[in-house]
């Protein structure tokens, strides 16, 4: 028998734009490639008519209305907000709920993400933290009344900040499943020749995001002069920071295939972060095999603990830990074993198989 599930999100990729939750795309498809018995419809408040975007009809807010919202027999919330989200659902009083947890709507902002960069407008953080007051009060209150609702979060360091910010114990029906990596990095394995490399360390962030820390990286490239750092994303950092000589800066963004190519042209990836739900392009860079830098925080430690090319520096002082790092030599013997239990953790069919299942159950 056919399945029905509504997927509620804030924006998607449209014919304007592609890269509004582009991952909650590529779930919905990847969900109808896994399952043969599923419809699945997107609500889009962004959007201001309904469209067909890659075969999935996506709904503006007036149209959904004129469907029948109880013949969908799942409803998916990702990221849910106090201001679109949870006034649909009371409004059509839903009932079976998975609620895809990603980070800022569970979390008190301003306790949890870094200060911006200097020349990025800074909101007040007042009304950031009035704001915040209400929203967690709010998600509370709905979350704890009803035992129909599911809750999967992306790490067990969501999970339990998420608690904390709620001030609750625990919700019944929580799962921790982690976002997929995609194929790409599973399905090459990185080129470990030396002599063919362009760059010591390479880092793909955006530039204009603190939590990124691409400060750390320049920081790093300053005081080692001798070593070459490649750093690709787009940004304004380098508006306000004079490019050192040995930086390369690549201001664009590349697909999951054609990074490939930038990775395999540095010894190391260098990516330190001050707040991650989870890391995803870490957890990537780490599966395809190649010798990775993070910070020492715990996001980073619970997603790369089994990977024996992993390393970490504090994000106060991480000129400490890359000196040591550096000193002791970096391994560069390719491990099948510390790889494979990486493939395992984030593999793409799992996942989609566990989240469907979830999904679709009914709680009583």
């Amino acid at each position: 028998m056919s399945r029905s599930i509504l997927i509620i999100v804030e924006d998607y990729p449209s014919f304007e734009n592609s890269y509004p939750m582009a991952y909650v795309h590529t779930r919905n498809k990847l969900y109808l490639q896994k399952s043969s018995n599923i419809n699945i419809s997107v609500l889009s408040f962004r959007a201001k008519k309904s469209y067909l975007w890659e075969g999935i009809s996506v709904f503006s807010e007036k149209d959904i209305d004129k469907l029948n919202i109880q013949n969908f027999s799942s409803i998916v919330s990702h990221a849910p907000n106090i201001k679109n989200h949870l006034r649909f659902i009371r409004k059509y009083s839903l009932q079976n709920i998975t609620f895809f947890l990603h980070g800022h709507e569970v979390l008190s902002v301003n306790k949890y993400y870094p200060k911006p960069y200097s020349w990025m407008k800074e909101k007040s953080s007042f009304i950031r933290d009035i704001y915040d007051y209400f929203k967690l009060k709010i998600m509370k209150n709905i979350f704890i009344k009803n035992k129909n609702f599911k809750f999967i979060f992306v790490s067990n360091w969501m999970k339990e900040e998420a608690f904390r910010c709620l001030r609750i114990n625990n919700l019944p029906n929580s799962y921790i499943i982690h976002n997929p990596i995609s194929e790409v990095f599973s399905e090459n394995y990185f080129s470990d020749i030396l002599e063919n490399k362009k760059y010591d360390f390479i880092t793909v962030r955006p530039l204009n995001g603190s939590k990124y820390c691409i400060d750390i990286v320049y920081e790093l490239a300053k005081k080692y002069p001798q070593y070459k750092f490649k750093i690709i994303g787009k940004g304004d950092f380098f508006k306000f920071n004079t490019k050192l000589d040995n930086i390369d800066w690549d201001n664009n963004f590349y697909k999951p295939s054609e990074l490939l190519f930038h990775l395999n042209q540095a010894k190391v990836a260098l990516m330190p972060t001050r707040l991650d739900a989870q890391g995803v392009m870490m957890c990537e860079i780490a599966a395809f095999g190649m010798p990775i830098i993070s910070s020492d925080i715990s996001i980073c430690k619970e997603m790369l603990r089994d990977y024996d090319q992993a390393y970490f520096i504090s994000n106060e002082f991480p000129e400490k830990e890359f000196d040591e790092i550096i000193k002791s030599g970096i391994v560069f013997m390719p491990n099948v074993k510390s790889r494979s239990v990486l493939l395992e953790k984030f593999d793409i069919n799992k996942i989609i198989t566990q989240e469907i299942e979830v999904i679709l159950s009914v709680k009583k």
